[in-house]
């Protein structure tokens, strides 16, 4: 009976693939090693505590537990996955936004927009952009060209400079307007004032000859000096 039981449980090991019965059986040792004893027939026999093999028979034994095997090939990549669900929308942000040492902030609302420093501002409102400062500094490393559909006015309560080493152009389709409290300069190699017709400008020390007979009326200037600078049309 012996002999059909370990035939038997030898049978359903290897039908397995596993040495799950053999371990139900209590046939693996203390060091985890599963011995066993093979006859001329090829008939396996599993031995129990205590057992050895026959003078008929071959010795054999195995780990209950194989080693670790290498790591297998990378597999391909996988399918792109479906596109996930909208997520819910965020809070609303919060105005104004203020830098961290609290001087210069960003103020959005439905009426503009205002760029905010400890001495100037940036609005824009209504179509209109206004920029107050200490101290506006535009530059161009190479063209700076203004141009106003409408009124072009620029003030100041102490001096207006316009400066160009190349070509300064000041456009308008309406009025153009150059205003200071103070002194109004613009400066050039040639200063024309107008568009065709153009003639010297007319200076305090300049000279010129009017004839002007004994009858009331207008009378023609004859410049004879004037300016070679500044062109008059």
């Amino acid at each position: 009976m012996r002999f059909q039981r370990d035939v038997l449980i030898a049978i359903l090991a290897f039908a397995l693939g596993s040495t799950t019965v053999i371990a139900a059986a209590g046939l693996v040792g203390a060091d985890g090693v599963i011995r066993a004893c093979a006859n001329g027939a090829g008939v396996l026999r599993v031995l129990g505590p205590g057992e050895s093999c026959r003078g008929s028979e071959t010795a054999l034994s195995w780990n209950q537990s194989g080693g670790q095997g290498s790591t297998g090939a990378t597999g391909p990549t996988g399918a792109t996955g479906p596109t996930g669900a909208t997520g819910a929308t965020g809070p609303a942000g919060t105005f104004p936004l203020t830098s961290p040492n609290g001087q210069y902030s960003i103020q959005l609302t439905d009426a503009g927009i205002v760029l905010r420093g400890p001495n100037e501002a940036i609005t824009l409102a209504n179509g209109v952009v206004s920029i107050h400062a200490t101290r506006i500094d535009n530059r161009a490393d190479n063209d700076f060209v203004v141009n106003a559909g409408g009124t072009f006015d620029a003030q100041a309560n102490s001096h207006v400079n316009i400066r160009a080493s190349a070509s300064a152009t000041l456009q308008s389709g309406g009025n153009t307007t150059l205003q200071a409290g103070g002194l109004a300069t613009i400066s050039g190699g040639q200063t024309i004032i107008g568009a065709t017709a153009c003639g010297p400008a007319f200076r305090q020390s300049d000279q010129a000859l009017v004839s002007v007979p004994s009858v009331p009326g207008t009378f023609p200037v004859q410049l004879i000096t004037g300016s070679t600078d500044v062109l008059i049309c």
